[in-house]
């Protein structure tokens, strides 16, 4: 992968400082940290070196900041209590139990990242993270005949054809809006 800001020179520079021993190598520097213990944000900092870049990055790195306060902790140090007082904090916040259950994935995805890249042991995770039930029923109201005719009209009453087509087969059809408006000629029979 290519990292950010370096060049051949720099690259250069760094190979030959790790090769007179003036700099450690990656993997002196793990070993080293693997010794002296993974902290949460160190831990992170490595989960995150692995990932592309882009808006799951930028929504883990989000996430990543609710948990400030134990950051610090080594890995061993973090308690099901820890999880727990984060999670009711969102939750009396009014926080929707979907952001409150990625709020507490990225730990566990930091921590099981760890685990399997041997760069701690399964037994350091003395947590368990208790995610909120989310409740995957939706509410459906159905529109009465009468709401149904006054949706059409209004949408046979729209100045583009081609929207008015679009919001009729969404409504026929049921089909999400992405899904529609992402249809190919060869899509349809």
């Amino acid at each position: 992968s290519v990292v950010e800001g370096m060049t051949w020179a720099r690259a250069y520079t760094v190979r030959a400082a790790r090769q007179s021993g003036q700099d450690t190598t990656n993997e002196e520097k793990r070993k080293g940290k693997k010794l002296e213990g993974w902290t949460l944000k160190t831990l992170f900092e490595e989960y995150e070196s692995t990932l592309q870049k882009g808006e799951g990055r930028k929504k883990d790195k989000q996430n990543f900041e609710k948990w400030k306060h134990i950051e610090n902790k080594l890995i061993e140090e973090i308690t099901t209590q820890d999880i727990t007082d984060v999670r009711k904090t969102y939750e009396k916040a009014g926080k929707a139990a979907e952001t409150v259950k990625h709020i507490i994935n990225i730990i566990d995805r930091t921590v099981n990242f760890g685990i399997k890249t041997n760069l701690i042991t399964p037994d350091k995770k003395k947590f368990f993270a208790a995610k909120p039930k989310i409740d995957k029923k939706l509410d459906l109201e159905s529109m009465t005949d009468e709401q149904a005719q006054k949706f059409l009209e209004a949408v046979d009453a729209l100045p583009s054809k081609r929207h008015s087509l679009v919001f009729k087969w969404i409504f026929i059809t049921g089909m999400r809006k992405t899904a529609t408006l992402l249809l190919k000629w060869s899509d349809i029979d």
